[in-house]
């Protein structure tokens, strides 16, 4: 390869798990872009003293099987099952047993096909497998209408007419002992609106219930399959690095006395592996290459399953609330102290290559901001799991007057965080925004009644324990969900949204949804972002304005950390009134147009928008920035500020000069609603007035409205303005420019 690798680079990677050593090369090829293959360097033990001192980095590594569907790797996943069940109580939490079956399942205890089961009242509740998967562009087998009673006839669907992935995965339920198998597109009757509503509503409860969910990690489509050849990638290439010395012998008994004993060390090279375990966000590791982790729906799905094992192109993951391994790594082995819990699994085969799982004891302490970070971005399962904001309950006090963490802000901090990585994943169907979020959003709900109402409008039981069928309705007026927010947390962060375009733009499109239909089908009219990403959903309406699923980019909450080092909002707008009405029963899921409305009170200061000067050429197909599209004429001059629009703003210039019978600037109104602690800078939601020909479409509430009917078009922060002999005097000024007024934003 000499003369042909153009460059070298080595990383010493922190990783979500373990520190790591990687070497990537960069191979020209005249005349082609440069290809890059990137090398992982391991010890199959640990390193002698003379090694770990030229590569202290150097992990400890393992063989892989020759395929994920083998008995070797379902041996694996067995002994990461019974593992989990001996060890880690969150897992066990009695809050996440199962008490009750999803409303059908596939039986998958005969061969040759599966039949559709409805599980009666009486029937026993026992354990089930889900899959979670992506759907693809081409059509598959789905029960509908017209085939519902086909799928539950004894003969069933037979093995054949199973698209490869649904046949893996029924396969592998079969041989890990489990009977039944849950899968979207086969327990919910696609046709039906009433039945996917209902089953939707339903999700948290499925996935939360299941003893396994299996992931098609690697698959773009139902067509994909569930299992995978290693191949040549997997090869593994060992170089001998010396002989340890004399004066190297550690004392006996300890991990190296046996590796200088035996002369040459060996340092082992492979292809490294593409490792699903981070999701597409910031605040984790670079974000993994898998099809399934780049889908909305799927993000819940991982996060409310207690035990996911995913099947990626190389390898096996086990996920679950407390720990990740891969086969790849090898993990400290765990002394046996409790007995097994949980479903009846097979014992693994006593030959193969097991490893046990690291665990971390649940926390007894209250946790601190820097913690519950260190959580996010390394425990993502755990730091979103029922059970950790549950202990948050009583680790936390319940209010602050000195700036500390409290159990509704780092409850209000993880549903904020939750939604920032959920706006950088792709829905193929743009009305999906809430019903797959909305299995968090119920487990969210249940823990913040419990910490401002009493256990029954919490959803809990007697024992402290979730109940299934939360009655959304009968929970607190003061915290209701409210179009992907929360009413008790609405002015002190969640309405402080704003587009944020990641760097590097939006996700190529792939074969597992319609992301290339989105990219040459967004409306013009409402402008494209820089990185390929649209404005606004191409489909028309499907939140208010003031609700950041108004927009089709990923979004940044302003105050992430309540709280922390005394940052906050010191509220100045009073909410009124806020309503959602959903199109069916969960008041969770999709949202009906022209049924939405945000009353707010606070000072609303009028104001000319300009739009700046558009660029043209390539520097225009290229997208707008958010940040560069508007100036607004009463912070013009001398101020210090930021402002982001939600969309192109240049349907506000003809709309505005049609209604005044004139061209000119628009009039825009700032809606102040508090300011930034500790820095006091001036918070405002930019508005604009709904021309009285829209109003009746966009607001056919009970209550008629004949002016002051408001969307929203951006957010303003001011930081500073022009030198006053008053300190704080361009804030005065500001404020005088304006005067109190009750809006209605719809």
């Amino acid at each position: 390869m000499r003369g042909s690798v153009e460059g070298l680079v080595v990383q010493f990677n922190v990783g979500v798990r373990n520190r790591g050593l990687e070497v990537r090369l960069l191979l020209n090829t005249p005349g082609k872009w440069a290809k890059s293959v990137t090398l992982s360097f391991y010890a199959e033990r640990v390193a002698p003293k003379t090694l770990r001192s030229l590569l202290p980095d150097l992990p400890v590594g393992l063989p892989i099987p020759p395929s994920t569907g083998s008995n070797e790797s379902l041996a694996w996943a067995l002994q990461q099952l019974s593992s989990c069940r001996r060890h880690h109580k969150a897992c066990n939490d009695p809050s996440l047993s199962t008490t009750s079956l999803p409303t059908r399942l596939l039986d998958v205890s005969v061969l040759g096909c599966v039949r559709l089961h409805t599980p009666g009242p009486d029937d026993p509740v026992e354990p089930y497998a889900a899959l979670s998967h992506c759907w693809g562009r081409k059509p598959f087998l789905q029960t509908t209408s017209g085939t519902l009673q086909e799928h539950c006839a004894p003969t069933g669907v037979s093995w054949a007419r199973l698209p490869p992935t649904f046949r893996d995965a029924a396969d592998l339920t079969r041989r890990l002992g489990i009977k039944y198998l849950w899968i979207d597109s086969l327990c919910i009757v696609q046709d039906d609106h009433d039945d996917w509503n209902r089953e939707a509503s339903r999700m948290a409860d499925v996935y939360r219930g299941a003893a396994v969910t299996i992931s098609a990690a690697k698959s773009p489509g139902a067509y994909g399959g569930l299992f995978a050849e290693v191949g040549q990638r997997g090869k593994v290439y060992a170089v001998e690095v010396g002989r340890g010395d004399a004066g190297d012998t550690p004392p006996a008994g300890t991990e190296d006395g046996p590796s200088v004993a035996q002369g040459l060390d060996a340092v082992h090279v492979r292809v490294s592996f593409d490792h699903p375990d981070t999701i597409l966000s910031p605040h984790n590791a670079p974000a993994p290459t898998l099809p399934t982790f780049s889908r909305g729906w799927i993000l819940q799905e991982r996060l409310l399953s207690p035990h996911i094992l995913h099947f990626g192109p190389q390898e096996l993951l086990f996920e679950c609330l407390e720990s990740s391994v891969c086969q790849c790594t090898p993990q400290p082995e765990q002394s046996d102290t409790e007995n097994d819990k949980g479903v009846s699994l097979p014992s693994p085969n006593a030959s193969a290559a097991t490893a046990a799982i690291t665990t971390c004891a649940p926390a007894q302490t209250p946790p601190t901001w820097q913690s519950l970070f260190f959580d996010c971005m390394t425990r993502h399962k755990h730091y979103y799991a029922l059970t950790t904001w549950k202990s948050w309950l009583s680790l936390l006090p319940r209010s602050s007057q000195d700036g500390e963490l409290t159990a509704l802000g780092a409850l209000a901090t993880a549903w904020r965080r939750l939604i920032h990585d959920y706006t950088r994943l792709s829905l193929t169907m743009e009305r999906d925004i809430f019903p797959a979020v909305s299995g968090m959003a119920r487990t969210m709900a249940a823990v913040r009644w419990r910490a401002t109402a009493n256990a029954a409008a919490a959803g809990e039981d007697d024992n402290g324990n979730i109940v299934r069928d939360i009655n959304v309705k009968d929970g607190p007026d003061h915290d209701a969900y409210c179009a992907g927010m929360w009413r008790a947390t609405l002015l002190t962060g969640d309405l402080l949204w704003h587009v944020d375009l990641p760097v590097g733009g939006r996700p190529e499109p792939g074969a597992d949804g319609d992301e290339k239909d989105n990219k040459e089908n967004v409306s013009h009219s409402h402008g494209r972002w820089e990185g390929g990403w649209p404005c606004r959903p191409r489909h028309g309406w499907r939140a208010p304005s003031w609700s950041w699923a108004s927009v089709a980019a990923p979004v940044e909450f302003l105050v992430q950390n309540e709280g922390l080092n005394g940052g906050g909002v010191q509220v100045q707008a009073e909410l009124l009134d806020v309503a959602c009405e959903p199109t069916g029963e969960d008041p969770m899921g999709e949202l009906r147009a022209g049924g939405s409305v945000l009353v707010l009170k606070g000072r609303l200061i009028p104001t000319r928008l300009t739009l700046k000067e558009r660029k043209s050429g390539k520097d225009e197909e290229a997208g707008l920035k958010p940040w560069d599209v508007i100036d607004l004429d009463v912070v013009r001059k001398g101020y210090v500020k930021n402002v982001w629009v939600d969309d192109d703003c240049g349907w506000l210039v003809g709309s505005h000069s049609q209604r005044d019978g004139q061209e000119g600037e628009p009039i825009v109104y700032l809606l102040v609603l508090g300011q930034r602690l500790p820095g006091r800078s001036v918070l405002c939601l930019i508005l604009t007035e709904v021309a009285s020909e829209q109003r009746a479409a966009a607001w056919t509430g009970s209550t008629t409205v004949d002016d002051g009917l408001y969307q929203r078009i951006g957010l303003l922060e001011v930081i500073g303005g022009p030198p006053r002999p008053v300190p704080g005097g361009w804030f005065l000024e500001l404020m005088e420019k304006g005067k109190d007024a009750v809006v209605k934003i719809v």
